[in-house]
């Protein structure tokens, strides 16, 4: 699954999908669950098409799913990449 990104993509959406009822429930539970919840898989998604070297694919994925929240998605990659990168200095 990981050497193909958009395959990747098509199987995640179809999850996220497939248990939308369960997210919007998780959301009444505790507000922002759903977000943190799709922010977390679009940042596997993304990072998929950057291993991949598709940067037409990342740049595709970016304009379809990430715009509506850039600066959470940017902060959750952020975050990522410094604890990836911490015992690695």
């Amino acid at each position: 699954m990981a050497g193909n990104p958009k395959k990747n993509e098509e199987q995640t959406m179809h999850y996220l999908n497939s248990y939308s009822d369960i997210l919007e429930q998780c959301e009444k539970e505790k507000r922002g669950s759903k977000k943190k919840i799709l922010l977390h898989r679009y940042r596997g998604m993304f990072l998929g098409y950057l291993k991949e070297k598709d940067y037409l694919g990342t740049f595709s994925f970016w304009c379809r799913y990430c715009k509506t929240v850039p600066i959470s998605f940017a902060c959750c990659l952020m975050k990522y990449v410094v604890t990836r990168n911490v015992g690695k200095s």
